[in-house]
């Protein structure tokens, strides 16, 4: 029997698998391992489809290296956020495009107006509700059985787009994950690995913009990718240089000949064993939480409480995690605003210079009454001030979020930390192996803030510009509209500091909140499994024996 006869054959069984393994879940309060449930229950939603996910920062290059496999240009390319919402293309008969919205209605659009649902310039903050668009392409007949998944960037600035590629990883079936040449690794790539490794068995790094690099580089940089990854996973990935570049033909054939093409002859094969390697991990994790009620349950029952004493710790010392947990929080968000007004305050010189000059140059070549003069000089400084204060946040946006990445660091140590104790105590006093699991935290970045400015003038002076003859009072106007430029410059780079230490606050706030639901969830669960008779004894063997013989099914 084939491996697609095999998967086509288990598609009842595997149903069946999920429906025994929830009830299972439900009844044993087992919600710690939920999302292992969701990931089995995408798989069998994908049909014969293999699905494969680009995830990545945003900027990484994804949604070019799909336009090229499509070969046009369907997805929006730009230098900033652009893709809003998950996004699929696979081979159709015609050319089409679906979009489905979170209430759960869809409808067809033209394939030419698909990126006012993707773009968020075009559709900010998913304002219209959209779930994911579906691309058909003819283009896409060699591919066909293969279907691409792009992905809003993970460091995107843009906290649903976070969301949205996080809450499509249980669903990944091969992951590509783009990583650009400059910088070669990042700690989000590194942590994103970490997470695609509890779904899929199958991940690969895409080098993209490998033309910015000459050949010795670009070598010498899939070489320390490798090396980086083998020191933080113990196994190696491969790394496939990508350019869209026309002088690099020759990479693009190396991605279609030792990639795609080998996906392509053994699609359900590798369809297969991903469908094996979530539903095993679904399996492992439900034992390891049955063993420990067994083992809790075949204690007398006085020693009930003092077992969960043991296992737990006293309530102070549960309080005293959470208590810890919301200690760093603070102290996190506590550095926010001085380090990135210590950026702003290193910014400022060539930021006042740059709009100083611009405006020097324009106002020398208006003539006119105060009226005009004035209006003129509001336009250009706000304008100016939009562009300069937006590309800072684009180009500095990464520096200014380094205390959200460590104030996301520091909570996942202490929560790990929390959950291998609770597991060694698990193990010294049942003598029960227990995976704690990683804990996957969500880091949010804010949106690209908006630019105010002041009046400039009272309402009474500027009414009186019939009467200021401006022969004489030029140069003492334009004199007094180019001292406001600092003024303005440093307002507006304080309000947009302000702006970046709310949102990172607030997203630091989250990942706290995050982290002790983790912790109490993952209480609960253990509390529940401790609770355990004596007389739930055979009943829970019988589940730990029926729990290996799903596993046999999905394996056989």
């Amino acid at each position: 029997m084939t491996e697609a006869e095999t998967t086509a054959t288990l598609g009842p069984s595997l149903a069946a698998v999920v429906d025994r393994l929830q009830s299972i879940h439900a009844k044993y309060n087992l919600s710690a391992i939920q999302r292992h449930i969701d990931a089995c229950k995408a798989a069998m939603e994908q049909g014969d489809l293999l699905s494969l996910g680009i995830f990545g920062r945003f900027k990484a290059g994804k949604s070019s290296f799909l336009n090229f496999i499509s070969g046009k240009r369907v997805l929006p390319v730009g230098v900033t956020p652009v893709t809003a919402v998950i996004t699929r293309l696979h081979y159709g008969d015609r050319d089409r495009a679906t979009v489905r919205y979170r209430h759960g209605s869809a409808g067809a659009v033209p394939l030419e107006s698909v990126k006012t649902f993707m773009s968020e310039a075009e559709n900010p903050g998913n304002a219209k509700g959209v779930a994911s668009v579906t691309v058909e392409l003819e283009s896409l007949k060699a591919y066909r059985g293969l279907q691409f998944v792009d992905t809003p960037g993970l460091e995107s600035v843009l906290r649903h787009n976070t969301e949205a590629a996080l809450d499509w990883l249980p669903k990944v079936g091969l992951a590509v994950v783009a990583v650009g040449v400059d910088p070669p690794l990042s700690k989000h790539d590194i942590e994103l690995i970490r997470a695609l490794k509890t779904y899929t068995p199958k991940i690969v790094v895409l080098l993209t913009k490998a033309d910015l690099v000459s050949e010795k580089e670009r070598m010498e940089v899939a070489a320390f990718i490798t090396t980086e990854l083998r020191k933080e996973f113990g196994c190696d990935f491969r790394v496939y240089p990508f350019s869209v570049h026309p002088a690099h033909e020759a990479l693009r054939a190396a991605v279609q000949r030792e990639l795609l093409n080998p996906l392509l002859e053994n699609r359900d094969s590798a369809r297969a064993d991903i469908v094996r390697f979530k539903f095993k991990a679904l399996i492992d994790r439900t034992k390891d939480y049955l063993s420990l009620a067994l083992a809790a349950a075949e204690r007398a029952e006085a020693d009930r409480s003092h077992l969960k004493r043991q296992v737990l710790g006293e309530r102070t010392s549960i309080d005293a995690i959470r208590m810890e947990l919301q200690a760093l929080a603070r102290d996190s968000a506590g550095r926010t605003r001085p380090w990135i007004m210590e950026r702003m305050e290193a910014l400022f010189p060539e930021v006042s210079g740059r709009v100083t000059l611009e405006i020097t140059e324009k106002l020398s070549g208006l003539k006119g009454n105060l009226w005009k003069l004035s209006r003129a000089y509001e336009q250009w400084l706000e304008e100016s001030l939009r562009r300069e204060m937006t590309a800072i946040s684009s180009r500095e946006g990464d520096l200014f979020c380094v205390p959200l990445e460590r104030a996301r660091a520091t909570l996942a140590r202490a929560v790990q930390g929390f959950r291998d104790r609770l597991a060694g105590n698990i193990e010294r006093v049942l003598g029960v192996h227990f995976s704690a699991g990683q804990f996957d935290i969500e880091v949010a970045k804010p949106r690209v803030p908006s630019i105010s400015k002041d009046s400039l003038f009272m309402f009474q002076t500027d009414l009186l510009w019939f009467v200021i003859p401006m022969r004489i009072f030029r140069p003492l106007v334009v004199k007094h509209f180019l001292g406001r430029i600092s003024w303005e410059v440093t307002k507006n780079q304080s309000r947009l500091a302000s702006q970046w230490t709310e949102a990172i606050n607030a997203a630091i706030l989250k990942m706290q909140r995050d982290a002790e639901r983790s912790v109490r969830d993952q209480i609960s669960t253990v509390e529940s499994l401790l609770s355990r008779t004596q007389s739930e004894t055979e009943e829970i063997r019988t589940a730990i024996a029926e729990v290996e013989a799903l596993g046999a099914v999905i394996h056989s």
